[in-house]
């Protein structure tokens, strides 16, 4: 009886850190926006802001969800922003689809900013995988946002709002 009391005491305790634990780690993968003094992101649900990651990234996030069959131990995307010279993005592409073969290649400019979208198999050679790219363009300074995916999740929502949701300042 004497170790009754402290033991639910214990057990309550556990509990409730458990449950705070869950909530914060389900409140990491819900939607938001980030934004610096220099760019803007929407991070859709699902997905997890990687901080303190590689510092050659400006901004780094992976899915939740993994793929399936073989691919069952890697995660369905993962979603790099870097920033470089015109050099560095072109020796960066430089295993990318040729313009004429590249998916959905759109240009637009918004305030003063050249954005462009496109797709490209990945270079690897791996089948199933694509990368996604919107690059932006502003006073000589590239931007460029990759997403890693595999093909069956290119039509997916998140993939829209990560491309839409990426702006400079």
């Amino acid at each position: 009886m004497e170790l009754l009391i402290p033991g639910l005491i214990l057990v309550a305790l556990m509990v409730y850190a458990s449950t705070r634990i869950k909530r914060s780690a389900a409140a990491a993968f819900e939607s938001e926006t980030i934004e610096t003094d220099e760019f803007i992101i929407k991070k859709p649900d699902g997905f997890l802001s990687v901080l303190g990651g590689d510092p050659k990234y400006a901004y780094e996030a992976y899915s939740r969800d993994f793929g399936t069959g073989d691919d069952a131990n890697t995660r369905l995307a993962h979603v790099y922003l870097f920033e470089g010279s015109p050099e560095i993005a072109a020796d960066r592409a430089k295993d990318e689809l040729p313009t004429e073969q590249r998916s959905r290649n759109t240009r637009e400019t918004i305030d003063g900013v050249e954005y462009q979208v496109y797709s490209a198999a990945d270079p690897d050679g791996t089948e199933g995988r694509s990368r996604w790219f919107k690059t932006a363009d502003k006073n000589g300074r590239i931007w460029t946002l990759e997403i890693r995916t595999f093909d069956t999740a290119n039509q997916a929502e998140w993939l829209n709002t990560f491309i839409e949701g990426f702006k400079i300042k």
